[in-house]
């Protein structure tokens, strides 16, 4: 059986860092990398590149990376947001993973909405940048045929540890599980 890959970008949030903790404790004899915006900063195409070399068929990449910036943001952050997308996805063009999992927010129902019953019927009404950003990259990425995708909105009234419980669930039949599109609600 070969070696899976793990790449995290995002690695340094709460998520992702324990995210990241599991996986080398459950995978620990697969390749793990992780990536925060320190090390590798998706903005800018020249650092997307290097990370080419990590990406491979046995690739699941857990993509967590974004400016979360809400109060007093503007357009540049989501300019910021979307050119972390245009990037991933130029990377991804030519060493194709095996998996993406993006994980979106709540925020793209709207900050002001406190419907706590979303579901992917649910339609989407981004009311800040951040939400804006999150949305187009899902959409982008979900368009995207040739990906496996998974998308995993996390609801800001769930309990954290609760959300690494439904992460470590879903880690356990990654080898399994034979998605293409699916949304998460948590």
């Amino acid at each position: 059986m070969s070696k899976k890959n793990f790449i995290i970008f995002g690695n340094t949030g709460f998520v992702g860092k324990n995210l990241e903790k599991y996986i080398k404790l459950k995978y620990k004899n697969n390749f793990i990398y992780g990536f925060g915006s320190k090390k590798i900063d998706l903005t800018k195409r020249k650092d997307a590149i290097k990370l080419r070399r990590h990406i491979n068929s046995n690739s699941i990449i857990f993509f967590l990376s974004f400016n979360k910036n809400q109060a007093n943001s503007s357009i540049l952050d989501f300019e910021k947001n979307y050119m972390m997308i245009k990037n991933f996805f130029e990377l991804v063009k030519t060493k194709k993973p095996k998996k993406i999992i993006f994980f979106s927010t709540q925020s793209i129902y709207g900050e002001d909405t406190h419907n706590t019953n979303t579901t992917e019927r649910t339609t989407p009404d981004p009311s800040s940048y951040y939400g804006i950003a999150k949305y187009t990259a899902e959409r982008l990425l979900l368009e995207r045929q040739e990906f496996m995708v998974l998308v995993i909105h996390q609801k800001i009234m769930v309990q954290q540890s609760l959300y690494i419980i439904l992460l470590k669930t879903y880690l356990l039949q990654c080898g399994e599980m034979a998605w293409k599109k699916e949304i998460i609600s948590t």
